[in-house]
């Protein structure tokens, strides 16, 4: 079969494709079920992904959540742990020493 992708995937993609202008949505609501229209914009041209801020935000998450994979699956136990237990403190309240 096809690619399955989850319904917050799918709606990120469209909302992507939507600021770059290839397509436009709509809701619309028949027999009792919510659907949504996507219709394609035919004389949209090529663009750039990159030149949509939404996914650019998604790369620069992804990035941010491997860097923290990494050092989260890199730690020794015990500093994990330290850090874990140690309240949750603004960057401002721990570099005043609070």
């Amino acid at each position: 079969g096809g690619l399955t992708i989850s319904q917050d995937s799918a709606s990120c993609a469209l909302a992507v494709f939507r600021e770059l202008g290839l397509i436009e949505t709509r809701g619309a609501y028949a027999s009792g079920e919510t659907a949504r229209l996507v219709r394609v914009i035919p004389e949209a041209g090529k663009v750039e992904l990159e030149s949509s801020v939404r996914y650019r935000e998604g790369l620069d998450e992804q990035a941010v959540f491997q860097h923290f994979k990494d050092w989260a699956l890199e730690e020794k136990a015990d500093v994990l742990q330290g850090r874990i237990q140690k309240p949750i403190l603004p960057g401002c309240a721990v570099q005043r020493g609070v």
